[in-house]
């Protein structure tokens, strides 16, 4: 998000902009010497009368929607009341108006005198009017058609918000929705740079940040013999909701370094602001507003990050056969285990041929060690079905003598009666045949068998 400060360069001739102190208690009315200062004022009987904010033109394209966010408040005198209608115009395409808003009048409270009020434009005078690359945003102010005598209306700290797609080449990599907010210098909240440049801060995970803050009407920052922050003076704006006195006031933690410390409650936003303004009397340093944009979570700002690492511990060779690895397979060549080659030499066998293995005991049996191995060794016979066959008479290719495989079991392992199996009554060379109790069914020739060893 961008931040930029314009000045007010047009107006209505009835509209005057003050220096903003403090307001005074003023029961019934006010009297000369009590108007708010640092505001801009338009006077009674000014009916119509419009103030108009030309904006610095934001870096931004096909824009869906603009925000304008302000404080106002009205004379005290009986019930008077003064409506404000806001308008914004893009790209010089018409003014959208949103409907009249009621500024109560509110002037005798000291304590927090002002009506935070905003409103949002997302629907253009005809579809298509705000596409492509912006070309300018003006927002304008206009007082209710009749105006008494005794009503006054003021407004401080206007802030824009835009939000559109950064141009390709823009700087944000282009299609990327980004928000630049554009403060019209009309009060003191931003003289003297009163805006800090956006900060990055994970979603909900508790944060600080370190600022500094100016005397007020002077360029130096303030220490912490100048100021201390109390409650009120400082407040917190989740995704431009209400303002809220921050859990922790911040402190200057070396010199002019104010660090403002949120909590993971106060994190929970796309965008928070905080709002630092001095309720003392005479201000002790200029207002200011820290924007703060967060990451890391479906309903952050920035869900996720882009990252690219051109370096790891200062090697660039790192970064790249990190994103090698990450792309493709991971190489290894692993010269030893442990400090032995000798494993790293078997692992490297074991996983590019067979596993060798010299099992002596199984399940602590030497015998069952002794069985398993005549099976392999002496035993499990393998063979396929010949022609021939009938259902008692298994023909083979089979050569051994006859009587040779008498008593043993063969297994067939495809075919019908893949998994079956049978004890041979007896063996006979001729035509490698085995004498079987009945089948279902003859085996098909080339039935695949295995025959379990020689029982003695």
């Amino acid at each position: 998000m961008a931040t930029e400060v314009v000045n007010v360069i047009s107006g209505g001739s009835n509209w005057n902009i003050h220096d903003y102190t403090k307001l005074a208690a003023v029961e019934g009315g006010y009297s000369n010497g009590d108007e708010p200062t640092d505001a801009i004022h338009c006077d009674g009987n000014d009916d119509n009368e419009t103030t108009t904010y030309t904006l610095t033109t934001p870096n931004l394209e096909d824009i869906t929607s603009v925000s304008v966010v302000y404080y106002a408040l009205s004379e005290e005198g009986g019930s008077y009341t003064v409506d404000l209608i806001t308008k914004v115009n893009v790209n010089s395409t018409g003014n959208v108006a949103n409907s009249a808003t009621e500024i109560v009048n509110n002037w005798a409270d000291d304590a927090d005198p002002w009506q935070e009020v905003t409103e949002n434009f997302s629907t253009p005078p005809s579809p298509g009017d705000w596409d492509g690359v912006c070309s300018g945003i003006t927002v304008s102010f206009t007082t209710e058609a009749a105006m008494s005598s005794r009503e006054a209306a003021y407004i401080d700290y206007v802030e824009v918000t835009v939000t559109g797609t950064v141009p390709s080449g823009g700087g944000g990599g282009g299609g990327t929705e980004l928000t630049t907010k554009i403060n019209p210098e009309v009060s003191g909240y931003f003289i003297g740079g009163g805006v800090q440049g956006m900060a990055l801060r994970e979603y909900g995970v508790a944060t600080t940040v370190d600022t500094g803050i100016r005397l007020a009407g002077t360029t130096d920052l303030a220490i912490t013999s100048d100021w201390t922050p109390a409650s009120g003076d400082v407040k917190v704006s989740k995704d431009g909701g209400a303002l809220a006195n921050i859990t922790t006031l911040p402190s200057f933690s070396s010199g002019t370094n104010l660090e403002i410390d949120l909590s993971a409650t106060e994190m929970q936003a796309a965008r928070v602001t905080v709002h630092i303004v001095d309720q003392d009397v005479t201000k002790v340093v200029d207002d200011m507003v820290v924007v703060i944009e967060t990451y890391g979570n479906a309903s952050a700002e920035h869900p996720t990050l882009p990252t690219d690492v051109i370096e790891v511990s200062g090697s660039s060779a790192a970064a790249d056969n990190l994103e090698t690895y990450a792309t493709s397979e991971f190489p290894a060549d692993v010269s030893k285990i442990s400090t032995s080659a000798t494993a790293a030499d078997n692992l490297e066998t074991y996983a590019t041929s067979e596993f060798p293995a010299d099992t002596t005991k199984i399940s602590g049996s030497a015998t069952a060690a002794d069985n398993l191995e005549a099976f392999y060794v002496g035993g499990f016979k393998s063979g396929t079905v010949a022609s021939g066959s009938t259902t008692t008479e298994i023909r083979t290719n089979l050569t051994e003598a006859s009587g040779f495989w008498d008593d043993q079991v063969i297994v067939f392992t495809s075919g019908t009666y893949i998994n079956k199996a049978k004890r041979i009554v007896s063996y006979n060379n001729t035509n490698g045949a085995c004498t079987v109790s009945a089948l279902p069914g003859a085996p098909s020739v080339s039935d695949t068998f295995f025959i379990l060893g020689v029982i003695e």
